[in-house]
């Protein structure tokens, strides 16, 4: 058996995912091939239309609508991943600890939803929008190792532009609506002005999201994709510049509070992972001959011994403090 034979025969009955970019088209069935364009084209269609899926025909115009959708483009992306591994025949699986956490998530949902008081509920999640149920999170799941086990890592990128494309047409959609039109009042009702909604749209945008706080963490969780894309494209910088100003603007007409709280706190974590990074680079460098890493050391040693000994000598203080004040509490 030559090392080609080998090669195929171990791959048939081995759970490791092939990479469809590094194997050979001849090697590489076109059928097998078809079932990886498909699931990742299913991913962009998701990303890009999912924003825009809302209905005036029942009661819940927005979040109900966008799970029937996420359920049918899980059903869709579930069946070309199960017929990817028949025509296969293997298990397709990825090693990777993103989906060994997504797996324990979806076990502790599973055993909470065993042990709820409401079984339904549970199972559907809240009546009207058919989310935050088990059957929610096992879509989710789907979703996230479909992903894992079938897109390249030379498709993450696509799909990151993808996701920014339908982010900013959502912003967009939304951002009329402070100045008192809304392109659902025209779809709805033919008409340019926001007569048609009982909410304050003007003072509080939604857009296509029926809630502003929803809409601002839409955008939050694009904000910093298209940063990274800001950093790293230089002839696109000024395009990428103006998605970022309108992803702010309109995250700024939602006025939600929560919204700006999340969104400096992303901020900071972001600032402090990169002056970390600068630091510890810094310290590498000034630490680099072998004296320095010593004395180093034998400083931080001696820092926590002197620290260690002024607790030592503070906490039974303050303890005797602390009794002594509960002591007068006490007799009062």
């Amino acid at each position: 058996m030559n090392g080609n034979n080998y090669m195929l025969l171990l791959s048939k009955y081995t759970i490791t995912e092939i990479d469809p970019s590094a194997v050979d088209v001849k090697r590489y069935n076109k059928k097998i091939m078809s079932f990886v364009a498909a699931i990742t084209f299913a991913f962009h269609a998701l990303l890009l239309t999912l924003p825009f899926v809302f209905t005036w025909s029942n009661s819940e115009l927005f979040e109900f609508n966008k799970m029937l959708a996420v359920y049918g483009f899980t059903v869709v992306i579930g069946s070309l991943w199960l017929a990817r591994m028949i025509r296969e025949k293997r298990f397709i699986w990825r090693q990777d600890p993103i989906a060994l956490l997504v797996l324990i998530f979806l076990t502790g949902q599973a055993v909470a939803t065993l042990f709820s008081i409401h079984f339904r509920t549970s199972i559907f999640g809240f009546y009207s929008r058919l989310n935050g149920g088990f059957l929610s999170s096992l879509s989710y799941t789907i979703l996230v190792l479909a992903l894992i086990n079938n897109v390249s890592k030379k498709q993450t990128l696509p799909l990151l532009l993808t996701t920014l494309v339908g982010a900013f047409l959502a912003a967009l959609y939304a951002l009329p609506e402070h100045f008192g039109v809304s392109p659902s009042c025209y779809l709805i009702q033919k008409k340019w002005d926001v007569a048609c909604w009982k909410q304050d749209v003007q003072a509080r945008v939604f857009g296509t999201f029926g809630q502003p706080n929803w809409l601002a963490m839409y955008l939050i969780g694009s904000i910093p994709i298209a940063w990274v894309f800001l950093q790293k494209q230089g002839k696109a910088k000024n395009f990428w510049l103006g998605t970022l100003a309108v992803f702010l603007l309109v995250l700024w007409f939602t006025q939600s509070r929560s919204g700006f709280v999340a969104l400096a706190a992303g901020v900071a974590t972001l600032a402090l992972f990169h002056w970390q990074a600068v630091w510890l680079k810094k310290m590498k460098a000034l630490l680099r001959p072998r004296w320095l890493r010593a004395t180093g050391v034998v400083g931080i040693i001696g820092v926590l011994l002197a620290g260690g000994v002024l607790l030592g000598k503070v906490i039974p203080s303050m303890e005797i403090k602390s009794l002594s004040s509960f002591m007068l509490v006490s007799q009062r």
